[in-house]
């Protein structure tokens, strides 16, 4: 999915249909519902406490205190490649 795509998602100009959130939630190893917000799980082994991540972020040399720094669409476009690269790894 384009960037552009998912802007319009973000703002409501636009809406997925089923089969792409489908498609998003096999690929993320999540639910439809918890794409669509109905559900408050998280994929297994995502640190659940922010505190939890931060002390993960810091342990691998991430600079975390660079990253309070960057706009709310910079941090999801990091976060995004984050999962994914973690998703390639197993």
């Amino acid at each position: 999915v384009d960037q552009t795509t998912v802007s319009k998602w973000e703002v409501g100009k636009a809406i997925p249909d089923y089969g792409t959130l489908q498609k998003l939630a096999d690929y993320f190893n999540v639910s439809v519902d918890y794409l669509l917000g109905r559900e408050e799980k998280m994929p297994a082994g995502f640190p659940t406490d922010i505190s939890e991540l931060e002390a993960d972020l810091r342990k691998v040399n991430f600079p975390v205190d660079e990253w309070m720094q960057l706009t709310d669409e910079q941090k999801n476009i990091l976060l995004s490649t984050i999962e994914n690269f973690i998703k390639s790894n197993k």
